[in-house]
């Protein structure tokens, strides 16, 4: 037996305006479920993929710090069923990055930032 603490997990809470707006965006354009939608929180989920957001009426987007980097494969493909659902910004598409991962970007309708990453195959 270890008593060494083992990390299971991680589910960054970003921050919305709106709940409702948020769940339909995730839900419609992203593919995310509904695990919970509170007064003031909601969780949504993809896969292994949680993500939560606390209610913050007075967020302006455009000075919103909140980011998460999601852990994904297939990349190119969801990058390309986002650009078909119209939720990509110019330049989203950031490549092969010398970090060993392909990767995208997206801001949500609160100024979060989402990007989108795959591991390269080894060299």
């Amino acid at each position: 037996m270890t008593d060494t603490p083992e990390f299971l997990s991680a589910a960054p809470v970003l921050l919305t305006r709106d709940l409702s707006r948020t769940a339909d965006f995730y839900t419609q354009h992203l593919g995310f479920a509904i695990v919970s939608l509170y007064p003031n929180y909601l969780i949504l989920r993809r896969g292994a993929v949680a993500l939560h957001f606390s209610l913050a009426a007075d967020l302006d987007p455009k000075t919103n710090p909140c980011t998460t980097y999601v852990y994904l494969t297939g990349v190119r493909e969801f990058y390309e069923q986002c650009q078909a659902e119209g939720v990509l910004r110019h330049n989203a598409w950031r490549g092969d990055q010398d970090y060993g991962m392909r990767d995208f970007s997206l801001v949500d309708p609160d100024g979060n930032l989402l990007t989108f990453g795959e591991a390269l195959p080894p060299r």
